[in-house]
This record gives C-alpha cells, structure tokens and sequence, in this order.
C-alpha cells in the first residue's frame, strides 16, 4: 500500500513539475499579444488584475484590483431580500440586544423596534496600493486603455475602478447579471429597459466606489483591441454574472477565467446572498473542461494553469 502511494505522488509531482516548465517556456508572444499581470493580497490569497496590450497600444483591464481593509467598527446594514443599503451602523450599536437580535445561522440581524430583517456587511476603503503599479505600466508603455473589464461583481476585484476609470476614460464593461443600484438594489427589468444607471454589485460595500458601468457584455460578444479580440464566455455558478474572456487565434489560446477555474481550485458559491450555485458552477466548468488542453488559465486568485493540469488534477472537473 505504501509503495503505491509513493508511485502516485511520484506520478503527481513529475506531471507538476511538466506543467510548471511548460509554463516558464511560454512566451508571451505566443498570446498574440503583451500581458502584465498586476497582484494584490485578499483574505490571505493574492489577487489578480490583468493588461492585455495589442501591438498599437490599446489595452484592456481585466478586474482593477487594489488592497482593501475594513473600516472599522463600521457595518451596513442591507434588505436581505432586494439587496438595497437601509443604513450604516456602529458595532455599539449593533451589540445592543435591546435593539438588534442576531442570528448565527441566518446571519441576518433583526430590528426589534420594527420587526425588519437586515443582512450585515463589512465596509471597506482601497488602500491604493497597485494604483502606482498601474500608473507606471500603462504610462511608460503610452497605452490607450479601450476597455475595463469586471470579470464578475465581488469587491476584491474592482477596488482600483474609480481611479482607473477616470485616468483612463476607459468603457467599464461587465455582465448584466452582476450590477446593482447605487446602493445595492438589485435592478428590474423596467430598471434595465430605462437604462437606470448601474455599478457592479459590491460597490456599496466600498467606501467612495461610485464608478458606473458603460457597457453590459454577454455571452458571444467580441472584445476587440488593435489586431487581437476576446470572447465572451458567460460561466455562472460562482456569481451570476461571471465571464470569462477566451482567444484561441494565438499560437497557444488562453482563458481569463476570474474566479470560476482556479488552479486546483474553483470559486465558493456558498454566499449568504444566495448569488452562488453549485449546479451552475459545474455547468460552467464542463464548458471551460472542453477547451483545449493547452489553454493557459489566469485566474482571479492563486497561480496560472492550464486546461490540461486541472482536468488531470482538479476534483472540481471531474464530478459525476
């Protein structure tokens, strides 16, 4: 038994350590296009944005990350039902039971003057910490940023948004189902038929973020700077509207996949929001596992992979 055990470990780590050679042989070149990758720290793992640069300089940003801390002892306070901020509260007032009744379970906090359910949140300020990361690199490079990108609408990925948006000019795209009323609402159909303006779905949980969004992006569309273009791949399951941005007329093709695939890993769907979905999450994963084995991953956390190493290694891609 325990030589098997070592023949498969064995087996394991020559395969990583292909995989890890293969990866430092890739030339950036071989995308078609130059790629800098911009890495910040949330909750105890790094977080990535990402500059694809075409030959005449017009770039994309996928996900403007920057460093967040918590205000402190600041909470919002949200309807659990529509999403909508209903107030901000300190953590005094919060611990008075004569006032609020928490539960554990739900995690909902209830107003005993009035009987109302709310859903508590941290509150969070940037700390611009990338923003002279993002400065040097698109200066000294003398790029025309086309394109801001949101690969999904959780706050650790668009931190930076305000600052880029306004440097660059830039059109904030992202997909419908991640954007929200300024203060959290959620937006309904007559909303979107009168082209209310929106914000990706966490900016009410970061201090001063109040950048809108220009374009909503779906499923087919084509994202195009210079002689390159992306596709868009709507993935649910770990938000609603997380995508994807995928090229294959490289020499090697190669996914942006936010938070969806992760190496060895996949994003949670377990938000008390109720906004993740197991089953749409494995749906979205078949997709990804159908491309080619050689397509290089940049995910939203952790270390970049290939489509290959995470059907062979992933448990996520391989579930029944």
């Amino acid at each position: 038994m325990k030589q098997k055990f070592f023949i498969i470990v064995c087996i394991f780590l020559m395969s990583a350590a292909a995989f890890a050679q293969s990866l430092s042989d890739l030339k950036i070149a071989d995308f078609g296009f130059t790629l800098f990758v911009v890495t910040t720290e949330w909750a105890g793992s790094s977080v990535h944005g990402y500059i694809i640069v075409a030959d005449n300089g017009e770039a994309i940003i996928v996900d403007p990350v920057d460093h967040l801390t918590m205000v402190e002892n600041t909470y919002h306070l949200s309807d659990p039902n529509t999403g909508q901020l209903k107030l901000f509260i300190s953590n005094a007032e919060l611990l008075n039971t004569e006032m609020y009744e928490y539960d554990d379970y739900s995690g909902l906090v209830t107003k005993k003057t009035t009987n109302e359910k709310y859903r508590i949140d941290n509150y969070y300020e940037p700390i611009h910490d990338t923003l002279n990361i993002f400065d040097q690199i698109i200066d000294t490079y003398n790029m025309k940023v086309k394109y801001i990108i949101l690969t999904h609408g959780h706050l650790d990925h668009f931190a930076a948004l305000n600052y880029l948006a306004q440097k660059t000019g830039a059109t904030v795209a992202m997909n419908v189902n991640d954007v929200r009323d300024i203060d959290g609402r959620m937006l309904t159909d007559a909303d979107l038929q009168n082209n209310i303006r929106s914000y990706p779905k966490d900016s009410n949980k970061i201090k001063g973020l109040n950048t809108p969004v220009d374009m909503y992006i779906a499923e087919g569309d084509t994202i195009i700077v210079g002689d390159i273009d992306f596709q868009v791949m709507l993935l649910p399951g770990h938000s609603k509207g997380s995508i994807a941005l995928y090229r294959d007329k490289g020499v090697v093709p190669v996914v942006f996949s936010g938070d969806v695939l992760l190496r060895l890993n996949v994003g949670r769907t377990n938000f008390k929001d109720g906004t993740g979905s197991n089953e749409e999450l494995l749906n979205s994963l078949v997709r990804l596992k159908s491309l080619s084995e050689n397509t290089v991953v940049y995910p939203g956390h952790g270390t970049n992979t290939t489509i290959g190493f995470e059907k062979m290694f992933n448990r996520y891609l391989n579930i029944d």
